[in-house]
């Protein structure tokens, strides 16, 4: 299956994948920037939801807020292990 994005989607996903970096090296607050970022581009992408997520509940301590955007990532029925991941690790 091939999907097509807008330029704004890929603008957000590039924002995304750079987020998933600075987050690997432990930079959680920079990375959790460029989520918010990505979300306000593309806030129905499951992968920015998940990581959004993520990053809400290590920087902002929203741990109820983080997990929302968790369980929407896991809801939307994409096969990522990454969504369980994340919903996983507060």
């Amino acid at each position: 299956m091939v999907e097509i994005y807008s330029e704004k989607q890929r603008e957000a996903e590039d924002l995304c994948n750079q987020g998933i970096e600075l987050s690997k090296q432990g930079d959680h607050a920079q990375a959790h920037k460029l989520f918010t970022q990505a979300l306000a581009i593309d806030p129905e992408s499951a992968k920015i939801q998940s990581w959004f997520g993520f990053t809400t509940g290590i920087v902002e301590n929203y741990v109820t807020k983080g997990l929302e955007y968790c369980k929407r990532a896991v809801a939307s029925d994409i096969p990522d292990v990454m969504f369980f991941r994340n919903l996983g690790k507060k």
